[in-house]
């Protein structure tokens, strides 16, 4: 009892400290860091909520991009057309990107696997195909995005959102649903022989993990000031929350975080050396990282410690 205490309070100061030095952090730092933390905190949402749907529910989502680019538009209209502040705007576009979820859940129901994973690629496309043809938002050569909110007020509100993400996730999974979550990944048909309501447990997992890629939709293009379908709507946001995922460490807290840490990193980099190359690079990483260890920088150091434990 006394180290469960113990265990908990430690845990609390050390939140404590890291929301302390993240808030303070942009007051110190010129604006191209502090836009480096905000790409870091919305690809760490994405990472963490796609970890969430692939490895703890077993849906590997190859059309996430579509509740990206989904999010991105609606919160766009919102704040250009619509005159809406951009944390309202954020907010309508989540509740959206559920309804969303919740209209697509069908794939849930009838799919899975491969037929899955291609048929949420299949709904982006036509989310793709609808905005491209929709001039309301300029079709297919995009909208600018106008939002007063200034870099800071973008970086405080990326922070709650990734901080959030981990949060409920990080609930989720210690929950008794994390239980079943683990028990439908591993073999949902053996999982509902035991009694587990496998289409509502993964239905749950699918809003939440839309209502968090809306917001990282809606946020990045707020800060881009510009949108369009091929922008929105891009595999490379799967590409780069798979990457994320894979390279941090599967079913673990810290992986996605490590792992979007490391994507945001290579974005930036080529994006100024070579654009263009970013998704092969990711690719080649994936590849890389996957047979050196399998189960990511993160499973690797944990079996590391282990074993020197063990010594």
């Amino acid at each position: 009892m006394i180290k469960t205490k113990f265990k908990f309070k430690r845990n609390l100061s050390l939140i404590l400290a890291i929301l302390i030095v993240a808030s303070l952090m942009p007051l110190g730092l010129p604006p191209a860091y502090i836009t480096l933390l905000f790409l870091f905190y919305i690809y760490m949402t994405m990472a963490n909520v796609f970890d969430l749907l692939s490895s703890y529910s077993g849906m590997l989502a190859l059309g996430f991009h579509g509740f990206i680019g989904f999010g991105g538009y609606v919160t766009s209209i919102a704040t250009t057309y619509w005159g809406f502040s951009a944390l309202p705007s954020l907010l309508l576009s989540g509740a959206l990107c559920a309804l969303l979820a919740l209209a697509t859940s069908f794939l849930i129901s009838k799919m899975r696997g491969l037929y899955f994973a291609v048929g949420t690629l299949v709904t982006a496309q036509i989310l793709f195909y609808w905005f491209q043809s929709w001039t309301y938002v300029g079709g297919g050569y995009g909208m600018p995005v106008v939002s007063y909110v200034t870099l800071h007020g973008l970086y405080y509100i990326s922070l709650a959102f990734a901080l959030i993400s981990i949060f409920t996730s990080y609930t989720l999974i210690r929950s008794r649903i994390g239980l079943r979550l683990k028990a439908i990944a591993d073999d949902d048909l053996a999982a509902s022989t035991y009694g587990i309501d496998v289409f509502k447990t993964k239905l749950l997992c699918w809003v939440i993990s839309s209502i968090f890629a809306g917001f990282s939709g809606g946020l990045y293009f707020i800060y881009s000031n510009f949108i369009s379908p091929g922008a929105a709507f891009s595999f490379y946001w799967t590409l780069s929350a798979i990457a994320a995922v894979a390279i941090g460490g599967r079913r673990t807290t810290l992986g996605p975080i490590l792992g979007a840490f490391i994507v945001v990193l290579l974005r930036q980099t080529f994006l100024t050396l070579l654009p263009g190359l970013s998704a092969l690079v990711y690719g080649i990483l994936i590849i890389i990282v996957l047979f050196l260890f399998p189960h990511g920088i993160i499973g690797y150091i944990g079996t590391f410690l282990g074993k020197e434990k063990q010594k």
